[in-house]
């Protein structure tokens, strides 16, 4: 693995995806071999991008960060990734709930758990169930409209509860 973080450094995104492989075969379920696999893979799509090589490595690194959380469950670093993953593909109810599953691991970074309580906000909008959908479609306009001014103030509560949840003061989130 050391040479793969080597070839990294010198920008040698390839031959470190090679050298994190050789690990894998190694011990095919390394928690450490898959998530390097993985971020050269996002590494190397977004290097090609609009590229056709950007596509697959993009879903070569959905499906790695997928069989992380096939593996260890309680891994919150696979469930950050997917969710990433699954919002450009514009699957925005499972990239919060990965988000969710992400922010439920204590050891998340201060800053990792900020950033996903702002994408979490920034889905707000975007996260309309089909249930949702229908409802307003059966309600009359008086009511759907008192609806979606209610549903407008639902991101500022959700902002409120995420901020607390990852331990900053009431009184600093609001």
């Amino acid at each position: 693995m050391g040479m793969g973080f080597t070839e990294i450094q010198n920008g040698e995104y390839m031959n470190a995806l090679i050298c994190f492989r050789g690990a894998l075969t190694l011990d095919p379920e390394s928690l450490d071999a898959l998530y390097n696999i993985g971020r050269c893979c996002e590494d190397i799509a977004e290097r090609n991008d609009g590229k056709r090589l950007e596509q697959d490595f993009t879903k070569t690194a959905l499906l790695i960060f997928e069989r992380i959380i096939e593996l260890f469950p309680d891994s919150h670093l696979g469930y950050y990734h997917v969710g990433f993953h699954y919002a450009n593909l514009k699957q925005y109810a499972q990239a919060e709930a990965m988000w969710h599953e992400a922010l439920k691991e204590k050891t998340l970074m201060k800053n990792k758990q900020l950033e996903l309580v702002e994408k979490i906000i920034e889905l707000q909008d975007k996260v309309i169930t089909k249930k949702d959908t229908n409802w307003y479609l059966m309600v009359d306009t008086k009511k759907a409209s008192k609806a979606i001014i209610y549903r407008r103030q639902i991101p500022r509560l959700v902002e409120l509860a995420l901020l607390y949840r990852t331990g900053i003061s009431w009184t600093r989130a609001v």
